[in-house]
This record gives C-alpha cells, sequence and structure tokens, in this order.
C-alpha cells in the first residue's frame, strides 16, 4: 500500500469502515448500559423511595421529542405511573453529562467518529514510519 492510496476506498476502506462502525455500536451501546445500570438507576431509586415511590425504569427521548433527554419511571402502589426528568433528580451537569450518554442516536455516530480519525491516524503514521 502506497502512502497515495486512500484509506477509506475499495475493499480494504470498506471493511475498515465496517469495522468502526461496529466497535462505535458496540461501544455506544456498553456506554448506555453502564450509565443506566451503574448510575441512573441507583439515583432513581434512591429518589423513588424518598419519595415513596417505586422506580420502573429509564426512558430515553430523543431530541426531537416535547422532553428530552433521560426520564426515571416510577409507580404509585396503586398502578400510577410518572416520571421525572433526569434534571429533577441529580445535579444539572452530571445529569446533562449522562443525557448525552445515554442517547445511542448521539453516542454512536460520535463514537464512529473518533474511532474513523484514530484509525487514519494511527495508519497515516505507520506509513510514515515503514515510508
Amino acid at each position: 500500500m502506497s502512502a497515495q492510496d486512500p484509506l477509506w476506498e475499495g475493499r480494504r476502506g470498506f471493511l475498515r469502515l465496517a469495522l468502526v462502525c461496529v466497535l462505535a455500536f458496540i461501544i455506544g451501546l456498553v456506554v448506555e448500559q453502564a450509565m443506566e445500570h451503574g448510575v441512573v438507576e441507583p439515583v432513581c431509586a434512591a429518589h423513588a423511595s424518598a419519595h415513596g415511590l417505586v422506580y420502573r425504569g429509564v426512558t430515553v427521548n430523543g431530541p426531537c421529542n416535547n422532553e428530552p433527554g433521560a426520564h426515571c419511571l416510577f409507580g404509585h402502589v396503586g398502578g400510577d405511573e410518572t416520571s421525572a426528568s433526569l434534571h429533577k433528580v441529580m445535579p444539572f451537569f452530571g445529569s446533562l453529562a449522562i443525557d448525552f450518554l445515554l442517547d445511542i442516536e448521539f453516542t454512536v455516530p460520535l463514537f464512529a467518529v473518533l474511532l474513523a480519525g484514530l484509525t487514519a491516524l494511527a495508519l497515516r503514521r505507520r506509513r510514515g514510519a515503514t515510508s
């Protein structure tokens, strides 16, 4: 492979791009699950128990929704359901960061761009070292 060969064209470029996209999707899912189960779930459960509610789960609304972001779902013992924005349950900046990490529609493309950039940088450095 010469220094002028494009990184993302041809069969090898397609395979690199496919690998980057699959890795970005996997990383996005892992980060989303880790944030939901490791951070959001305990905070929402503590908020529910402090207010006499039952924690039911977390939902993430996309940016086109009326109330975007993560929401804790609560229920009353009688069966009524309610929700609260993560901003009401956690400090603002922490909940803002977690909102982004829970939104797969945002994180997967972000990780894809980051991985593509790192791949291009690594391949160019490797080509520069061998030339």
